[in-house]
């Protein structure tokens, strides 16, 4: 007797050497209860070269859903599949089941050394909905997403069960890789690493297509491929360039975003590093604790408190000695005056001239273009001039001594009196933008500046505005 066992899905039609299906009702106090349960068609088969069974397995699908409030919310859920299982036997068809609504939920391959048989596949098929011979329907009871088992559907006319062609899964490149940073000139590879598919053939890997995006302007390359290499150009200097690769169209959640830089290093970072351990020392120096004594109202309240516990023989021949300001000032001055050892500008210039970058600037005290060496430290896109890190401890620990943002300023304009040599006697606006830096540091980390790292001064001049101490990086002006 001649037979025939076949398969077919999304109208792929495969010989099958097995399959089985069960149904079952769950038994309670010896009674069978009302749910019917099962309904998943195993499936054996020899193996084939080809792996679409597998890929119906990891099929995924948008699923656009609208909640009470027309809240719109797109879910991923697996893709379902359709087809029928024949059994022919002297050419009549002896058994069909056929099912719809159906997924894939395992897929597993067994390989051996013995026998004709050497791999063998096999399938799980979970349906919604079934149909055996055309003659009995049976679909899963749903409510609100929950499964309540099988009953038969009873329809006058039944219809021959539809088989919707097969679509393959639309291939779309999933992420790719490349440099973040590079310098002018470079040679960069970007490389496509995963798609949203498991196997993916040589020629699409080849027709790949790569957009690039520059200052807002998109293009596509004349290379194509899963991997490419692209020069940095000299015009792309402090700009970041985007690579988007796809087969179909971009998106711009698959980019690679590199960004072009000089051979400058940030040498402003270490500069900051420096000023912060300055501050967190000084403010704790035994001259910033005479300078607070006199200075500060909170140590002079202090004082008095002490005193007002004595006895009264002791009150009356000592006074609390009071908050003097004049006192508090000639410290301060001595400390922060020119080549004094809290203006950092000179140890700066010298100790720090290796991670400085070269600029031209018109000096107004000679009046004409001067080449500084020294003075000027990069950090990311912005050069800064150097007497920014000892405005900025200025700041900081003038306020951990005790004085107030009022004395401080006009105490800078002092200081600048003393440090000038003929030119103008007030702080320029940058200045005291720098020295309020360190007030704003100060109030955010008290009075030993015990959290405050360089990056929070970087930071904050990173955001800062300034039109003589802060210049666009030398590189990058045009």
């Amino acid at each position: 007797m001649a037979s025939e066992l076949t398969l077919e899905i999304n109208g792929r039609k495969r010989d099958i050497l097995r399959y089985n299906y069960r149904f079952h009702r769950e038994i309670r106090y010896n009674r069978p209860v009302d749910s019917i349960w099962g309904g998943e068609i195993c499936v054996e088969m020899t193996s084939d070269g080809d792996t679409y069974f597998l890929e119906m397995l990891m099929a995924e699908k948008e699923v656009v859903k609208e909640s009470a409030n027309s809240t719109r919310k797109t879910f991923t859920v697996p893709a379902a599949v359709s087809g029928k299982i024949q059994f022919i036997k002297e050419n009549e068809i002896f058994r069909e089941l056929s099912f719809q609504e159906a997924y894939v939920v395992f897929y597993g391959e067994r390989m051996s050394s013995i026998g004709p048989k050497s791999m063998s596949t096999f399938l799980v098929i979970s349906p919604m909905k079934m149909e055996v011979n055309k003659r009995v329907m049976m679909v899963k009871r749903q409510d609100t997403g929950i499964n309540l088992g099988w009953v038969q559907k009873v329809e006058e006319n039944l219809k021959p069960t539809p088989v919707a062609p097969y679509t393959p899964p639309t291939l779309l490149v999933r992420t790719a890789a490349g440099e973040t940073e590079a310098l002018p000139n470079d040679v960069i590879e970007y490389k496509v690493t995963s798609y949203n598919l498991p196997n993916v053939s040589d020629s699409d890997r080849k027709r790949v297509k790569w957009d690039i995006e520059v200052d807002g302007k998109q293009e596509t390359l004349s290379s194509k491929g899963e991997s490419i290499e692209l020069e940095m150009k000299r015009e792309w200097l402090g700009k970041s360039i985007s690579l988007m690769p796809y087969l179909k169209q971009p998106s711009p959640k698959v980019r690679v975003e590199t960004h072009i830089q000089c051979n400058h290093k940030d040498g402003a970072k270490i500069v900051a590093e420096y000023i912060v351990n300055e501050i967190k020392t000084n403010t704790r120096s035994k001259i910033a604790d005479s300078i607070r004594y006199y200075a500060s109202y909170e140590e002079y309240e202090k004082r008095y408190e002490e005193w007002k516990k004595r006895t009264l023989l002791g009150q009356l021949l000592t006074q609390p000695e009071p908050q003097n300001l004049l006192k508090a000032k000639i410290l301060w001055a001595e400390r922060v005056a020119a080549k004094r050892p809290w203006d950092h500008k000179p140890l700066i210039r010298d100790k720090f001239n290796g991670l400085a970058v070269e600029r031209t600037e018109y000096s107004a005290e000679v009046k004409r273009m001067v080449t500084y060496k020294s003075y000027w430290h990069k950090y990311k896109d912005y050069d800064y001039y150097y007497d920014v890190w000892s405005n900025i401890h200025y700041g900081y620990v003038g306020l951990s001594v005790g004085f107030d943002e009022k004395t401080l300023l006009g105490g800078a304009d002092l200081a600048q009196v003393i440090d000038s040599k003929g030119g103008n006697a007030e702080d320029t606006g940058d200045d005291k933008t720098s020295i309020k830096i360190g007030f704003a540091l100060y109030y955010k980390y008290g009075r030993y500046a015990e959290g405050l790292t360089a990056q929070d001064i970087l930071s904050a001049l990173d955001s800062s505005m300034m039109t003589e101490s802060k210049r666009k990086h030398v590189c990058l002006e045009k």
